[in-house]
């Protein structure tokens, strides 16, 4: 079966996609701003990047197969990470992922896709053992419990989410690269 990890970002989502204990697929989703000649940023600029991210990971669950397999399943398959509240002085920024988060959300609805919400505390702990910590923090923690070299922490991110779809008892060293962009084994 397949499952996905969504570290959603409106300047560099990262996507991964497993089957088993295999990375299938990895894609850093990357979208800009565009600005009038005069530089202002268009209006609706942010629903037109939000729905280019939702355009190109419904295009990675074609290139996958994702939610193609007959499988009737009540556990999540899809881990997305929630919002960092209570971050100072980004109330735009939050409002932004609020809705980043909400159109993805309405969208999975449609599809018969179960998913779940993780909040970013708590992926941190689950990996790290804490509930807070850097972005390099997590990639040294992914490289030393999984043995996997990330180079972008959005990927690593959604790695993460991965894994906590994984079933319970899984070896973390058992898992393997099938795909390997923006990504290498030490």
């Amino acid at each position: 079966m397949k499952i996905m990890g969504l570290d959603l970002s409106m300047t560099g989502t990262g996507c991964v996609v497993m089957e088993d204990t295999n990375i299938i697929y990895q894609k850093l989703i990357s979208t800009k701003l565009q600005k009038n000649e005069g530089g202002k940023i268009l209006d609706q600029d942010d629903l037109r990047r939000i729905l280019e991210i939702q355009r190109e990971i419904g295009i990675i669950m074609d290139i996958t197969g994702f939610g193609m397999e007959s499988c009737y399943c009540t556990e999540p398959r899809i881990a997305i990470e929630g919002p960092a509240l209570g971050i100072q002085g980004k109330t735009q920024s939050i409002v932004t992922l609020g809705k980043l988060l909400g159109i993805i959300e309405y969208w999975l609805t449609t599809l018969p896709i179960t998913y779940t919400i993780i909040p970013p505390t708590s992926l941190k702990k689950i990996i790290t053992g804490k509930g807070i910590g850097k972005k390099e923090v997590m990639l040294k923690e992914v490289y030393k419990k999984f043995g996997l070299d990330f180079s972008d922490n959005n990927l690593c991110d959604a790695f993460c989410l991965c894994s906590t779809l994984l079933p319970p008892g899984t070896n973390p060293r058992s898992i393997k690269i099938v795909s390997m962009p923006l990504l290498r084994r030490r």
